[in-house]
């Protein structure tokens, strides 16, 4: 079933917030329309992960999944800003999770380990 955008128009196109209703139902679990908002919104250009202060120190981190995509913020050891995937590219297993500060990004199922100014993976013996 593809999405009304005839019903989101109308209800989106008021002159004035006071004269605002709320979107139609389906519009709040249509595939249609979140596939349509991914394209025309998210995929556009740079998205916000993080704030910096929330990555303010070397060895710092924040985690964050963007259209489903697993992601870490780091800043390493030089204080540069880095983003990876925040999985392991072979069993796809989480090397961390939240926010917090480490040292090294471990996969806890190969013991390889990243530190902030490599590239993930790596493996270390």
């Amino acid at each position: 079933m593809s999405f009304d955008y005839s019903r989101l128009t109308a209800t989106c196109a008021v002159e004035s917030p006071d004269k605002a209703i709320t979107l139609p139902p389906e519009a709040y679990g249509s595939d249609d329309l979140y596939a349509a908002e991914v394209d025309r919104i998210f995929k556009r250009g740079w998205i916000p992960l993080c704030r910096v202060e929330q990555v303010s120190t070397p060895g710092s981190y924040y985690s964050i999944d963007i259209l489903g995509t697993p992601l870490v913020v780091t800043r390493d050891r030089h204080s540069e800003i880095r983003v990876l995937s925040r999985n392991c590219t072979h069993r796809w297993m989480e090397v961390c999770s939240g926010a917090g500060e480490a040292n090294v990004l471990q996969c806890p199922y190969h013991l390889w380990s990243s530190a902030w100014t490599d590239t993930w993976p790596v493996h270390r013996k």
